[in-house]
């Protein structure tokens, strides 16, 4: 795995919600980048190789299924892998 993404795994590889996407996209070969993406962008997604300009642990849940943000309302408990979509739902 990439250094870029090991503190990710480090922080929520244990997480209650971690758990793996049925058809995930681990062990399948993907195509190259587009060209022109290669060389501006220094970070590969372990699991389906997109290139980002910076870590992206948000994309990461796309594979892992992962929903670390928990509604806070009273009762609700509904969780979300993205902060804002988490936001959204409160509102």
């Amino acid at each position: 795995m990439p250094p870029q993404f090991q503190v990710y795994q480090q922080q929520y590889a244990t997480a209650p919600s971690a758990q793996p996407v049925q058809g995930s996209s681990q062990g399948v070969i993907h195509p190259p980048p587009p060209p022109g993406r290669e060389l501006d962008s220094k970070y590969d997604c372990p699991y389906c190789g997109k290139r980002f300009d910076r870590p992206s642990s948000i994309h990461i849940t796309s594979h892992t299924g992962e929903k670390p943000f928990v509604c806070a309302y009273p009762g609700c408990g509904r969780r979300f892998s993205v902060n804002s979509n988490m936001r959204r739902h409160l509102r």
